[in-house]
């Protein structure tokens, strides 16, 4: 999905046709039960999210393989739900005590 793609589903969801010349494609049919797939191959990118997730990374994607590059494989994988400690949403506080409960 991509925000063409939503803008042309809400769009026929609501009874109407999405504008002419807009780009993606509807996946209407796939929910309706019309059609089983929706693309054949997916590409995706992932930069950063400010300070956190600073892990860059290119994917690609088809029925058969998902291949994903990461940009910096020396860095150390976090989130918004691992590092922060101190901070109640990110759940940093929890994060050392699965690893200690799960090895």
């Amino acid at each position: 999905m991509n925000p063409t793609g939503d803008a042309r589903l809400t769009q026929q969801c609501r009874g109407g046709e999405p504008p002419q010349g807009l780009d993606g494609k509807s996946f209407l049919p796939v929910l309706a039960g019309k059609e089983k797939s929706f693309r054949g191959t997916i590409y995706a990118s992932h930069t950063r999210d400010g300070d956190m997730n600073i892990f860059p990374q290119r994917c690609v994607r088809d029925t058969r393989y998902k291949y994903i590059l990461n940009l910096t494989p020396e860095t150390t994988w976090t989130t918004h739900w691992t590092k922060v400690s101190g901070i109640p949403e990110s759940l940093g506080t929890l994060q050392p005590h699965w690893r200690q409960t799960t090895s």
